[in-house]
């Protein structure tokens, strides 16, 4: 057991622990990790290519970490409006 279904169930238990998911967070499965109740996430190689990196292309990096901040920003205004 891992990732969304994995925060839900330890959620479920302990309600008020926070959660910070740090491996298999990609662009596919940060809306369903906050959606289960992570309340932040730690990106490593899915944000940062290495490839790209030696090649001088930040805007690589840059570009991904927009989408990853509108997949969250969304999830979590989604979030708040069910409160």
């Amino acid at each position: 057991m891992g990732g969304a279904k994995y925060v839900k169930a330890i959620k479920s238990v302990f309600p008020k622990i926070k959660m910070m998911p740090t491996g298999g967070v990609s662009l596919e499965t940060v809306g369903e990790l906050l959606k289960a109740g992570a309340f932040a996430v730690g990106v490593g190689s899915d944000l940062v290519d290495l490839k790209a990196i030696r090649k001088g292309e930040k805007h690589s990096v840059i570009e991904k970490a927009v989408q990853f901040k509108k997949l969250s920003r969304s999830r979590i205004l989604t979030s708040k409006s069910r409160t």
